[in-house]
């Protein structure tokens, strides 16, 4: 990697936005969408609507898209959204904006909401998660899924604590580092990038907040919520502290 003596602070997923899909190529979008239908397909069939928040450069509403979906996605940055945009097949098949996860409504109901890649550990207080689930609870039609996914503590551990990755692509290269503080639960990743166009090095900074099962489950009982599972992966098995990731299927019911 190539080392530049300028380095300019760039907010999370500006520059990052580039080459996104590039060095997220691993991610099994299409098994992701699957897995999603299944969830829907087992605990409300008549799920028409989704919703995507926090969601990048629109990969996974693309998969969903073969499904015959309805899709609305959002994301808090302005550039992933616009290569979310640049993807859609006709202007009318996906509607992608920018809004907040915290604060955010829609101007009709939705039948399922999803927030997923562990993006819901960007909210680093559960304040923030009660300002989103309110949301959530608002554009949800009744009998609406909310689906969400959360890393562990221990996938923290296993594969990114001290982690290094470098490698480049077409006019750029990139350094990430990823470290996880366990006194303070709170994961970071670092990308500094160098495209071949810009003489200053971007550096963009990523915290999440890693929590605990039984702290996600108590802000789930004390919510207007009905959990309906806590899954183990893409499985439909307990989810625990030893799963890497975790999926929580909750429903409005009124």
């Amino acid at each position: 990697m190539s080392t530049r003596s300028q380095k300019l602070h760039a907010s999370p997923y500006s520059k990052l936005a580039l080459i996104y899909d590039d060095i997220m190529s691993h991610v099994d979008y299409r098994r992701w969408a699957q897995y999603i239908s299944a969830i829907i397909e087992r605990y409300n069939k008549e799920t028409n609507t989704i919703l995507d928040i926090a969601c990048g450069t629109g990969s996974l509403l693309l998969e969903l898209y073969r499904e015959k979906y309805q899709l609305i996605g959002f994301d808090f940055s302005f550039d992933m959204v616009k290569k979310a945009r640049e993807k859609r097949i006709t202007s009318n098949d996906l509607f992608f904006y920018q809004g907040d996860m915290r604060f955010f409504s829609l101007n009709l109901k939705v039948d399922a909401a999803l927030c997923l890649y562990d993006s819901i550990n960007y909210l680093t207080e559960f304040d923030q998660w009660k300002l989103m689930f309110d949301c959530v609870w608002r554009v949800l039609s009744s009998g609406g899924l909310f689906i969400f996914d959360i890393c562990t503590e221990k996938n923290s551990i296993k594969y990114f604590s001290q982690y290094i990755e470098s490698n480049a692509g077409e006019n750029y290269d990139y350094k990430r580092e990823s470290s996880y503080d366990k006194r303070k639960n709170v994961h970071i990743n670092k990308f500094a990038i160098n495209f071949d166009h810009e003489y200053e090095q971007i550096i963009e900074s990523h915290v999440q907040r890693i929590y605990l099962l039984n702290e996600v489950e108590k802000l789930i009982a004390e919510s207007k919520f009905h959990c309906l599972g806590i899954f183990d992966g893409f499985s439909f098995r307990r989810g625990s502290e030893n799963s890497l990731r975790v999926h929580y299927v909750l429903q409005k019911v009124v």
